[in-house]
């Protein structure tokens, strides 16, 4: 991942402190792919992806070499699923998620779908930790963004037709991008008994530090 974010000169800025004492879930807003090798090169954990990621040239190749588990979009409550996932944190793992089911172009963040919550409510581990983590684009192409274009260097997008590899293609030929990770204080996951009440705490927390970010 390290080697990814060299290669296609994308550096990163962190702010906040990243918990790994205990076992923990870390839950970021989504902008693009690119978030992959970006969140990757920072935490010892694994991502959990839709099943369809699987698929995709190269960054499918590195989801796999980062022991990616994988999710059918149709699924609505991942902790009655006996896959993956569930074995995952029953085995103390820790695990990444982007809970807005999509990717947005960065200037807000979407509500958080609370199914992938499910897996840490009511588990037997007390001191598992829910970490929220806001991911910013401050300077995709090298400068500050003005326009929708100029954020959509880096961010792809659900409103977005452009394929992969030529998005991908665009983003080499450009001056990289300067990534802001903001890791925000811990929750500890024992404290909440309905995943919705837990996932937008969460939501609320991540799209909170984009809000001050962008208003700054």
């Amino acid at each position: 991942f390290k080697s990814v974010c060299l290669i296609f000169g994308i550096t990163l800025q962190r702010s906040g402190d990243v918990y790994a004492d205990t076992q923990t879930l870390y839950v970021a807003n989504h902008l693009s792919y690119l978030d992959i090798p970006v969140i990757g090169s920072v935490l010892d954990a694994s991502f959990v992806s839709r099943g369809d990621v699987a698929r995709w040239p190269f960054f499918g190749y590195l989801a796999k070499m980062g022991q990616t588990a994988y999710v059918a979009r149709e699924r609505s409550n991942v902790k009655s699923d006996s896959g993956a996932v569930s074995a995952r944190i029953e085995r103390g793992e820790s695990l990444i998620i982007f809970p807005e089911g999509t990717s947005t172009d960065g200037r807000d963040v979407l509500e958080f779908k609370s199914s992938l919550f499910s897996l840490v409510i009511g588990h037997a581990n007390d001191d598992l930790r829910v970490q929220p983590l806001t991911l910013k684009v401050t300077r995709p192409g090298g400068k500050e963004p003005q326009t929708q274009e100029e954020r959509d260097i880096y961010a792809w997008h659900r409103d977005m037709d452009t394929p992969l590899f030529r998005h991908l293609w665009m983003f080499a030929q450009q001056k990289g991008a300067s990534v802001h990770l903001q890791f925000h204080p811990p929750i500890s996951a024992s404290n909440y008994k309905d995943r919705k009440t837990l996932a937008k705490a969460c939501h609320d927390t991540v799209s909170n530090g984009l809000r001050e970010f962008i208003t700054a």
